[in-house]
């Protein structure tokens, strides 16, 4: 038997506006597994979100896989490690917080299990971000300070979002 791949976003996708698995979506996914097929979640969320997600759905066993960060990381749930990564390069992420400092738009980014902010970004609308997705933040003394180059930077212009 050939084996196939499903890939499919998590929120609104596979799950419902409670952030659940519909039970036909479940037993879809769980016929998959057991004929032998891969899922692979797909989610701009970070990975230690993507992994709790995952976890939540016990989505954890063989053939079950997580795209993170919009694409910045494959990483294989079952044996815990990733598989590739595509990064940003610290100077252009120092370039993009650059820049929206100055137009005074949110500004972070993130290690694998934490969302990283300078301080004066360490406000509302982070412990929001990050209380709906379950993890930390980490504040940084600066972007400059990143010690590896991340895989995603993202910006959040809380004046202009639907209410």
């Amino acid at each position: 038997m050939e084996k196939k791949a499903l890939f499919t976003d998590l929120d609104g996708t596979l799950l419902n506006d409670q952030s659940r698995i519909p039970e036909g979506n479940r037993l879809a996914v769980e016929k998959l597994l057991f004929e032998g097929h891969h899922i692979i979640l797909t989610t701009g969320r970070p990975l230690a979100s993507g992994i709790l997600q995952a976890e939540s759905l016990g989505l954890t066993g063989k053939g079950c896989f997580l795209i993170a960060f919009n694409g910045g990381i494959l990483y294989d749930l079952e044996k815990h490690a990733v598989i590739d990564r595509a990064t940003i390069p610290v100077k252009l992420a120092c370039e993009i917080f650059d820049e929206a400092n100055q137009r005074d738009i949110h500004v972070q980014t993130y290690s694998e299990m934490k969302v990283l902010v300078e301080p004066r970004r360490a406000n509302t609308i982070t412990e929001k971000y990050c209380k709906r997705l379950g993890m930390e933040y980490k504040i940084l003394p600066n972007i400059r300070s990143l010690t590896r180059d991340p895989e995603k930077v993202l910006l959040i212009d809380e004046e202009s979002r639907e209410k």
